[in-house]
């Protein structure tokens, strides 16, 4: 794997396999709004999955949906309307918006890196010498500043706490440290509060203001009292609910990890205050985590403190049990769906950084290329949101607790004369009833005391004016109560996670690219999060491969493994691997004739490039037992051996091909030009004992040393059932071929070889396809027959005299066999659904009909078969016909070349009229096409248009850089 991680390429893979791109995107796209496709859709509902789980299931927690819109008094009372809020600045003269904070540590973070770039540039040493060096891009910034080791470390101490600051503190750094625009260098103002909600009005009125939610807990929360009651008023119990999520950022930058709707899964577990010790804490107090206390913050510091949740609530750095126990789960959810644990710390807010509901909160940060980001927090939000939800409605959202052992008490209790109370009060009786049974027992005991002794008072009862009540109208006494039942407002324990951020951190470690091939990039899901399980890539299409094809794909999917077919067989097979490895799929299923023949197919895992062979079923279940936890690779291997290597599977593609290129892969201790090099008899036999030996093709082609190219093409074309001799054909050996040939039957080539003792079947079908084309040739002209007949055994006789015995019908089958496997196969099978006939009895007048359609349409080969007189044919048929002619007419061939338009001189007058539509078109803002101009000018191309365009503007040279500027 690659070290540097290049974030260009990155995204760029992201954005054309469509994982997520902006929404609205052939609108213009809107800032932090984004779609997924049909694999980031995917893999955010199998995190979603393997989250309800990991928690709602092994936690029993009750899963709820809630409204997204919500009304404003709700929001009130949480406290959103007032507090959730960030802070903006604008540019003075473009009024650019910035996050306060954000512009801050953007500037910052520069400085600091421009500075060491500088330092590195003056001494000669590190990335800054060598960026100093090469300039261009990434160079060392004009203008940057040395700091001094004071004023870097302050800077590094501000980024420490950069979300600790308010309003005013941001404020006085942008003034003090002099931050500005960085793309105008111009001023901004001072900072501002802006509340993050979107707002809307419910109903046609407009009279009722809601919101739509910036998180999923005050559904949860206002539910309390039905949950409980769900749970069979049982304590401690939790609740859990995944929905959408809206926040009006001030600036979305960062892809997914800062955007304006998002998904979000959040916990409320509920609990006494008294006991937030948890049952199973023990399963998680000795786990590890990079723990980054409030304290070591605010020293300016970021080091990490690795130790067990145990000690860290000991020593009450973490608050309590819960809470603990709760950042273990967390830490073991991230480690299972594929996050680098060496990329993952939990970080404490500090005191003024503490949101206004929590008493202690800790986030799962987790780097990326972007820093440190917030992806999960952990929140003990005490009995703040019950509280106040009790208090604003009047709904008791209490929990209750039988008592061992009754507690016995004396208590003041309010006696109301309700005949004088309510024609006293009227309306607000019930307010101050309410009031004064609310009071506690220290005002109640002063009220009895001025009651008892001037038989009235005055109380200020949240009523704009005091309140006098007489002794006729309210009587306090001291009363007698046993209590069996204890009622408290539960404290809530919250892990709140970001599910698009903890997806792009997922992203980010799982990419790398091949270290032998920096362009084939790979996604490493692990099977149980990844999008799509398994790959099956059929080799050959036909109905015995599309049966095998079927079946397994069915019985993946039967199962719940997610199968996707690549049949594309005009890419290669290492082709199709790497643009599925792409889309993270980590095994790969390969069927070809072995499939057929023995039931066997090969598996490929995606990191590793190991393959396997295995009967069909038992490779499905061995994907099935992975991708559902119950195996691992690492236990396959042990029952099942490697089949072969990355380079069998990087280079076994080009057996099928006609050309190939040795220099496209190179193996240790070979050279490109071995694959021409002459074969030596001991070679061949010895590279028949090593496929014997079940080496991989790598192998081979090391210790061979030649390209693994080499090995596959003489495997291919080379018969090592016996030794096949070289040198030329008898007159006795063609008579032998051509009585065999006519005697059996779809020329069974391996048939004819066995009776003409040391050619192979290679030999045999190649001298035949001579013959054939020579008899044909010998028909064409007499200058070709007089060619012909000057073509001599050793014994004097013309090879012409054996053309008699050449039939011509089944002649073309020899000719057409091996021209090219891969069109063939598709050819043969489209043969069995009936669509045409795959071979025809071509004749002298066929073939120049055929030359002069090709002259005519060039080669478009579907155009060209459709247009062919007499019995159908493929454009397989016509394609392979046509290179056949092209072989055997040699120079007598004109290659089909496009028709060009004339290119006569340039005068003055087309030169001028050629500027005049330019300039036209450029000042009139068209979309600027050569195209377009080619058409005005009749008969020339767009080069030729572009080419004298250049020439007058730039007569010295061939390049006018900006046709704007000339």
């Amino acid at each position: 794997m690659t070290k540097e991680f290049d974030r260009a390429v990155f995204e760029s893979t992201l954005t054309k396999r469509f994982f997520y791109v902006p929404s609205f995107s052939i609108y213009g796209g809107v800032a932090g709004l984004y779609d997924y496709g049909p694999i980031g859709s995917v893999l955010q509902q199998n995190l979603i999955n393997i989250w309800r789980k990991h928690f709602v299931i092994e936690e029993d927690m009750l899963e709820m949906d809630g409204a997204i819109i919500t009304p404003s008094e709700v929001l009130k009372t949480s406290g959103h309307v007032e507090k959730f809020t960030d802070y903006m600045c604008r540019d003075v003269k473009t009024n650019e918006v910035f996050r306060a904070d954000h512009l801050v540590e953007g500037i910052l973070e520069m400085r600091i890196e421009e500075s060491k770039l500088a330092k590195q540039a003056a001494s000669g040493e590190g990335a800054g010498a060598e960026k100093a060096k090469k300039g261009g891009k990434g160079k060392v910034p004009k203008g940057a500043v040395v700091l001094s080791e004071e004023v870097e470390k302050k800077y590094e101490e501000i980024l420490a706490q950069i979300d600790n600051f308010n309003g005013d503190q941001l404020g006085e750094i942008i003034k003090e440290y002099e931050i500005r625009n960085p793309a105008t260098n111009n001023e901004v103002t001072e900072p501002v509060a802006f509340n993050l909600m979107f707002d809307s009005s419910i109903g046609p009125t407009g009279n009722l203001k809601g919101y739509l939610r910036p998180e999923t807990a005050q559904a949860q929360f206002v539910n309390f009292q039905r949950l409980y009651e769900f749970n069979n008023k049982k304590m401690p119990f939790a609740s859990a609910m995944v929905g959408k999520s809206f926040r009006n950022e001030i600036s979305p930058r960062a892809g997914l990890l800062r955007v304006r709707e998002f998904t979000m899964a959040e916990i409320e577990h509920y609990v006494d205050p008294l006991k937030k010790d948890h049952p199973k804490y023990e399963e998680v107090k000795e786990i590890h985590l990079n723990f980054l206390p409030a304290e070591v913050q605010e020293s300016g510091s970021s080091t990490t403190v690795s130790m067990s949740i145990g000690e860290a609530v000991e020593k009450k750095i973490v608050n309590n049990q819960t809470l603990g126990y709760f950042l273990g789960r967390i830490y073991l959810f991230l480690a299972k769906i594929g996050i680098d644990e060496t990329r993952l710390r939990f970080r404490q807010h500090m005191s003024n950084e503490m949101a206004h509901y929590a008493t202690d909160c800790w986030d799962a940060e987790i780097k990326s290329s972007y820093g440190w980001v917030e992806c999960v927090g952990c929140a003990d939000r005490s009995a703040y949101d019950l509280t106040a939800h009790s208090r604003r409605t009047g709904v008791n959202l209490c929990a209750q607790e039988e008592l061992e052992i009754p507690i016995v008490y004396d208590a003041l209790v309010c006696v109301f004369n309700k005949r004088l109370f309510g024609p006293k009060f009227k309306q607000n009786a019930k307010k101050i009833q309410e009031a004064l049974e609310a009071l506690p027992q220290e005002q109640l005991a002063e009220i009895k005391k001025e009651l008892d002794s001037a038989g009235k008072c005055s109380a200020s009862l949240g009523l704009p004016e005091p309140v006098e009540i007489t002794s006729d109208l309210l009587t306090i006494e001291m009363q007698n109560f046993k209590k069996s039942v204890r009622e408290y407002t539960p404290n809530v324990i919250e892990p709140s996670f970001g599910i698009g951020r903890i997806l792009y951190s997922l992203l980010e470690h799982s990419y790398y690219t091949r270290p032998d091939d920096a362009s084939r990039t790979v996604f490493a899901f692990n099977p149980q999060i990844s999008p799509i399980k398994c790959l099956v890539l059929p080799l050959l299409t036909g109905p015995a491969f599309s049966a095998s094809l079927n079946h397994i794909t069915k019985t993946l999917r039967s199962a719940g493994v997610a199968a996707r077919i690549d049949d594309a067989s005009s890419a290669s097979i290492g082709r199709r691997y790497a643009r599925n490895d792409e889309l993270g799929i980590p095994f790969a299923i390969t069927i070809d004739q072995l499939t057929v023949s023995e039931n066997l197919v090969t598996l490929r895992e995606r990191d590793s490039c190991q393959q396997i062979r295995a009967n069909v079923d038992t490779i499905i279940n061995i994907v099935i037992d992975i991708v559902n936890g119950k195996s691992s690779w690492e236990d396959v291997l042990k029952s099942h051996p490697t089949l072969s290597s990355d380079n069998l599977e990087t280079h076994s593609e080009n057996s099928s091909k006609k050309s190939q290129n040795p220099q496209d892969t190179k193996v240790a201790g070979t050279k490109p030009g071995n694959f021409y090099k002459r074969w030596t008899q001991e070679e061949k036999d010895e590279m028949v004992q090593l496929v014997k030996a079940r080496l991989s093709i790598g192998e081979i082609a090391k210790k061979l040393g030649r390209t693994p190219q080499s090995i596959i093409f003489k495997l291919y074309t080379e018969d090592f059932e016996k030794a096949a001799k070289n040198g030329q054909w008898s007159k006795q050996e063609d008579l032998r071929l051509l009585e065999l040939s006519e005697a059996v039957n779809k020329k069974n080539w391996g048939a004819v070889s066995n009776g003409i003792p040391g050619r192979n079947r290679h030999q045999c079908r190649s001298r035949y396809n001579y013959l054939y084309q020579l008899k044909k040739l010998y028909a064409l002209d007499k200058e070709s027959q007089k060619m012909i007949e000057n073509i001599r055994y050793e014994d004097g006789s013309s090879i012409k005299h054996l053309f008699d015995m050449i039939n011509l019908s089944i002649a073309e089958e020899g000719a057409d066999e091996g021209e090219n496997a891969e069109l063939e196969n598709a050819a043969m099978s489209r043969e069995k659904e009936g669509e045409f006939r795959r071979f025809r009895n071509w004749t002298p007048e066929s073939d120049k009909e055929l030359l002069q359609l090709v002259e005519k349409h060039g080669e478009k080969w579907t155009k060209v078969a459709s247009l062919m007189s007499g019995t159908p044919c493929s454009t397989i048929a016509v394609y392979s016909r046509y290179k056949t002619l092209q072989r055997a007419i040699k120079g007598k061939v004109v290659k089909i070349r496009k028709k060009h338009k004339p290119t006569s001189k340039w005068s003055a007058e087309d030169s001028e009229k050629l500027k005049n539509l330019v300039t036209e078109s450029l000042e009139k803002e068209e979309i600027f096409s050569w195209k377009k101009i080619s058409e005005k000018m009749g008969d020339r191309t767009s080069s030729q248009c572009r080419y004298r365009l250049y020439r007058i503007l730039a007569p010295k040279s061939m390049f006018a850089p900006d046709l704007r500027v000339q």
